[in-house]
């Protein structure tokens, strides 16, 4: 039986041949040639590199690759970063069979102790990979360790021919963002990212060679390592920056998308409020920035805010960006990347426009934006706590099936634990519309206040409004409290501020949002420096372990 739907494979037959089979036949890929990849810094272009000389690159580090031993089916651990000697050596790994796994470099690598270095020993633990490739002095903490630099001045070798790969075969390890849980693995097979890949590309009409996509999005992260892939799968010549030159300058993904003439690229929904952020606080930006060429930016990662959308759009309409270019999309790492795109145009209607298409419900203030429908072979259904399907229009949990979602998460034995009965629980909350997704929030983070379900992002984006705050900075959950004989509702804000007068006002002033926009008070508003708030590897709040910080008393509370 076929991976893809009729539509589908005659689009891959015409377009993508390497997924003809339902796997990835990375010998097919590499012998039609790879596209010219691009490499950016905050401030300009930096080096133009040759799909052949890319090529040759991975041969070479293949070779190298196998004399090391390393075989069809063995893990690898890679430490990821937007460089081309992180990508040729993933590309070599694919190549000869290997499963890789890639995880973010730790900040500080001298330091034992550090978050960085502790999620790297976890991941180790996790997968137990016959072999570790980072950069040069990288603290790794495993026997096996090979640098990426060691495989560089090898002679290029044939790529070792192992069997074609089959669909069920494991493609990659991905571990979860680990916004409200410890990172899990997630195992996907050849079958579940062909599907993806070439589903998303059909739905949005990509042809062989048509595209040039940018990415500023840390190639650990399921968001920038995929359609990096798809990207070299469909011939698009390729636009990199790192991720750090983004968060230094967001208008620079712009700007050098404008030099690069960029045609697709993707980022979550803060990225898009701070490059909005930044072109008001800019001047002289009129000759840098032109995206007429720009046809599709997906947007997903977290819930979208309504408000986002609609500022990026009309701050960058006068540089050239269409009213359709943004594309929601609701996905995660368990179905590859993306499970739901609003490919289509909206209706007319209140509030809608290009792709954006929304829906006011009684009790919340903005409106809600479709994440679009299911992509084609993907199934979607909300239930109840007891797990019974509730009617449309009605908010429960969001669970996925298809041909995309995971083998299933990576077990303490090394096998796959398989969602039940092929449906994974997201453990997101939404509705359905018109067979369209409107994701409401997480399960366990939702505020409760007075009977009300209300998702914590929403009050976060009210506080990110207040003058001295930003975007990124405010978290809210609820906290126990003893005192009060019930959860409280507390906002934790970071700020730079070093005045104990301004501090002041900035709790005045953020407890005075929530209660104009919301109608109620919060129970605790506590500033903490910047570098306090836990993030997870890919920039986004870690919010449930900020309020277990703060239970703890763990928070570096500013007076």
């Amino acid at each position: 039986m076929s991976v893809f739907s009729p539509a589908v494979r005659r689009h891959v037959e015409a377009n993508a041949p390497a997924l003809l089979s339902g796997a990835i036949d990375y010998p097919t890929m590499l012998g039609r040639g790879l596209p010219q990849i691009d490499f950016y810094d905050s401030r300009r272009h930096l080096a133009t590199l040759p799909g052949a000389a890319l090529a040759a690159n991975v041969a070479s580090r293949a070779g190298a690759l196998a004399t090391r031993g390393l075989v069809h089916g063995d893990r690898i651990v890679l430490v990821a970063s937007n460089t081309e000697d992180y990508l040729a050596t993933l590309l070599a790994a694919l190549a000869i069979g290997a499963v890789p796994c890639a995880v973010a470099p730790p900040p500080t690598p001298s330091r034992e102790e550090s978050a960085g270095v502790q999620h790297l020993r976890a991941a180790i633990h996790v997968i137990a990979p016959k072999m570790v490739l980072a950069p040069a002095r990288s603290a790794v903490p495993h026997c096996a360790m090979v640098c990426y630099e060691e495989l560089q001045d090898a002679p290029e070798l044939p790529i070792p021919q192992g069997p074609a790969p089959k669909p069920a075969e494991a493609h990659h390890i991905q571990l979860t963002s680990g916004s409200t849980s410890a990172p899990k693995a997630v195992l996907l097979s050849h079958r579940n990212v062909a599907h993806n890949i070439a589903t998303v590309s059909h739905g949005m009409a990509t042809a062989r060679g048509g595209d040039r996509l940018f990415s500023w999005l840390p190639m650990y992260h399921d968001m920038g390592f995929i359609q990096v892939l798809g990207a070299l799968i469909y011939g698009a010549r390729i636009g990199l920056m790192t991720p750090l030159g983004f968060l230094r300058d967001p208008l620079s993904w712009v700007r050098n998308m404008t030099h690069h003439r960029s045609s697709v690229t993707a980022g979550p929904t803060f990225a898009y409020r701070a490059t909005a952020d930044s072109l008001e606080r800019s001047s002289g930006a009129r000759g840098a920035i032109e995206l007429s060429d720009l046809r599709c930016a997906y947007i997903g990662a977290e819930p979208i805010a309504y408000s986002t959308l609609r500022s990026f759009t009309d701050s960058f309409t006068p540089w050239g960006l269409r009213s359709d270019v943004l594309v929601p999309s609701y996905g995660m790492a368990e179905s590859v990347l993306a499970t739901t795109v609003a490919i289509r145009a909206a209706p007319e209607g209140p509030g809608n426009f290009g792709r954006v298409k929304t829906l006011r419900t009684a009790g919340t203030g903005s409106p809600m934006v479709s994440c679009g429908p299911p992509i084609d072979g993907m199934r979607l259904r909300v239930v109840d706590s007891s797990g019974h399907e509730v009617d449309a229009g009605l908010v429960g949990e969001i669970q996925i099936s298809g041909a995309s979602v995971m083998a299933g998460y990576l077990s303490a034995e090394g096998g796959a634990i398989a969602p039940a009965g092929g449906w994974h629980d997201t453990g997101d909350r939404g509705l359905i519309c018109g067979g369209e997704l409107f994701v409401v929030g997480r399960s366990k983070e939702m505020l409760i206040v007075r009977g009300r379900n209300l998702p914590p992002y929403d009050v976060e984006r009210s506080i990110e409004g207040v003058a001295g705050v930003g975007p990124g900075q405010a978290v809210v959950f609820a906290a126990p409290d003893e005192g009060r004989g019930r959860e409280s509702i507390v906002a934790v804000v970071a700020t730079a501020s070093v005045d104990a007068d301004h501090r002041r006002q900035l709790r005045v002033d953020v407890a005075a949002r929530v209660r104009d926009d919301f109608g109620f008070s919060l129970d605790g508003v506590v500033l903490v420096p910047k570098a306090a708030i836990p993030r997870t590897t890919s920039g986004k709040i870690q919010r449930l372990k900020t309020r277990d910080r703060y239970v703890a008393g763990q928070l570096a509370a500013l007076n």
